[in-house]
């Protein structure tokens, strides 16, 4: 069995919160559904839907919340 951490998926329940402790230079894809991303002291709302990605850029803790049931992929952006 072949497992690759730089880049993994998740299915996320409605209401379900997956917590990136670090998200600087994590690439968060939304595969399915929709997801609310919040970052530590950062004041604005990143939404993705189906197709959308958001990269971290700062070291700050990323909440990921799914709005509906949803899938997202993970990776090091910077590989």
């Amino acid at each position: 069995m072949i497992i690759d951490l730089d880049r993994f998926q998740i299915s996320l329940s409605k209401r379900a919160i997956f917590t990136l402790p670090d998200a600087a230079g994590v690439g968060i894809e939304c595969r399915s559904g929709s997801v609310w991303v919040t970052l530590d002291d950062d004041p604005r709302d990143i939404v993705l839907a189906a197709g959308e990605r958001f990269t971290g850029g700062e070291h700050r803790r990323a909440l990921v919340s799914a709005l509906e049931p949803a899938c997202i992929a993970v990776s090091d952006a910077t590989s």
